[in-house]
C-alpha cells in the first residue's frame, strides 16, 4: 500500500513539473528575484544519475556546485560552499529488464560551467529543485575576448527582464541597464551581479 502511494506521489509530482515546465510564463527581473530564495553564482563539479529510492521514487540527477556567490538569501547551514541540486533526471535510463524514459525539458548543467542560478528551497517531500521559471532562472557565465565575465543569456533576455517593472520602473540605474544590456554593450557578470542585489535590497 506504502509503495502504490509512493508511486501515485511520484507521478504526481512529475505531472506537475511537467504542467510547470510548458505553462511557465515569463517573469521581469522583479520577478525572478522576488521569488527566488536563494541567488547564487556556482560552478557544477560533478553529476550523478541514480534511482531516488527514498524520497522522489524517480530517477533523478544530483549535481554539485561550487558556490562563490551568495548574491540573495542566507546559505544553509553546511552548504556556504557547497550546493547540490536534485532534479528529475533527462533521458533514457535501464535498471535490468526495465526502460525508463523521460523528457521533462528540465535545464540540464554541465560539469564546469559557471552559472547565475536563481533557485527556491528544495521540495519538502521529495527534495526536488528547479530553478525559478525552469531556464528562466539559468544564466550562463563566459568569458569574452578580452577575458571578462560576462553573461550571454542577460544579453538576450534583457528585454523580458525589463517589462513589466514595478518598484524599479523609475530606477535609472536599472532601466538603463536592462537597455545597455539588451544593445550589448554592457552585459557583463559585474553588472547583472549589482542588478541584482539592487533589485533584492541587499545592495
Amino acid at each position: 500500500m506504502c509503495k502504490k502511494l509512493f508511486v501515485l506521489l511520484f507521478i504526481f509530482v512529475s505531472l506537475s513539473v511537467v504542467a510547470q515546465a510548458t505553462l511557465v510564463k515569463p517573469v521581469n527581473l522583479e520577478q525572478l528575484v522576488a521569488l527566488s530564495t536563494y541567488v547564487v553564482r556556482a560552478t557544477v563539479t560533478d553529476k550523478q544519475v541514480e534511482h531516488d529510492e527514498y524520497e522522489s521514487g524517480g530517477i533523478v540527477t544530483y549535481y554539485t556546485l561550487e558556490v562563490q556567490e551568495w548574491l540573495k538569501g542566507t546559505p544553509p547551514v553546511g552548504q556556504e560552499k557547497q550546493l547540490v541540486i536534485k532534479q528529475l533526471a533527462n533521458g533514457e535510463f535501464t535498471s535490468g529488464q526495465k526502460t525508463v524514459r523521460q523528457n521533462l525539458y528540465f535545464p540540464e548543467y554541465e560539469v564546469g560551467q559557471t552559472y547565475v542560478l536563481f533557485l527556491p528551497v528544495p521540495h519538502h517531500v521529495t527534495g526536488l529543485l528547479a530553478p525559478i521559471g525552469l531556464f528562466q532562472g539559468v544564466y550562463k557565465i563566459q568569458k569574452d575576448e578580452k577575458g571578462k565575465d560576462v553573461v550571454p543569456d542577460y544579453k538576450l533576455r534583457a528585454p523580458l527582464l525589463k517589462k513589466g517593472l514595478v518598484k524599479h520602473v523609475h530606477n535609472a540605474f536599472v532601466t538603463k541597464g536592462l537597455t545597455s544590456a539588451a544593445m550589448g554593450t554592457d552585459y557583463s557578470y559585474e553588472t547583472f551581479k549589482t542588478m541584482i542585489q539592487t533589485v533584492s535590497g541587499q545592495l
